[in-house]
């Protein structure tokens, strides 16, 4: 899998709850699971382990995580050992899972798959799961499926073969073999933005591990990802997907 200048952007700052939604967002649809000790979840695309350690501090789950970055996931397990938990981490690609079928009872990803080749990665995630399994992503969305070229050179800076629909999502679900898939939440970026800068919304603190050597154009890099974001504000969307296998 491909790193772009953005995946560089994140792992060099050590950004964590850099997806969509934020990592308040990943608090509260955790709280609608059932999570317990005896869950064992995979993080997949764990990035510096911040959604990791907060399940395995939180709900005592059995955490395996995997990441195809190195600088992330080196972060990961410093911040693993810092927080004195005991995770499994491992270096490898969403669509090579290197776990055997039926390995965990719940998998989540935030902000991955639409980084990689879409139907590989959720036949990959759903083969991994155990029967009556569930699956959450909290994936890029495109607003509108007539929104076409205007997004090429947002596909390019970020490195992505396409932005699905919410509906090309569910079906990708399908396809995959999920015999249940819903949307349970998400908006317009442009709506996102809107939330956090409204004067009664506190501002959550960045979680950042920075390096000791950063890119030379690190600077160039996240001042694109910025105008790109506000560029595409209203086209670009992101959704929380919840799937089930059921066999």
């Amino acid at each position: 899998m491909e790193s772009s200048l953005y995946e560089t952007y994140l792992a060099q700052l050590g950004i964590g709850g850099a997806h969509p939604g934020g990592f308040g967002f990943t608090k509260q649809f955790l709280e609608q699971e059932r999570l317990h000790p005896h869950t064992e979840l995979l993080d997949a695309g764990c990035g510096t382990g911040q959604t990791a350690s907060y399940i395995a501090s939180q709900y005592g789950c059995k955490v395996t995580v995997i990441d195809h970055n190195e600088t992330m996931l080196e972060k990961a397990t410093q911040r693993f050992s810092r927080d004195g938990l005991s995770i499994h981490s491992v270096q490898g690609d969403v669509q090579q899972l290197p776990f055997e079928q039926h390995s965990f009872d719940f998998v989540i990803t935030e902000s991955v798959l639409i980084f990689t080749s879409v139907p590989q990665s959720i036949k990959e995630l759903y083969r991994v799961l155990k029967p009556n399994g569930a699956l959450i992503l909290l994936e890029m969305t495109a607003e509108s499926p007539s929104i076409g070229k205007k997004l090429d050179e947002f596909k390019s800076f970020y490195n992505i073969e396409h932005i699905p629909t919410e509906q090309e999502w569910l079906k990708l679900l399908i396809d995959a073999g999920f015999t249940k898939s819903e949307v349970r939440g998400g908006e317009s970026v442009a709506s996102a933005l809107a939330k956090a800068t409204a004067p009664s919304q506190s501002i959550e603190p960045m979680d950042l591990n920075p390096s000791k050597t950063l890119h030379p154009q690190l600077e160039h890099i996240q001042q694109k990802h910025q105008l790109l974001t506000m560029t595409h504000a209203q086209e670009i969307g992101y959704r929380l997907y919840r799937a089930e296998k059921k066999v």
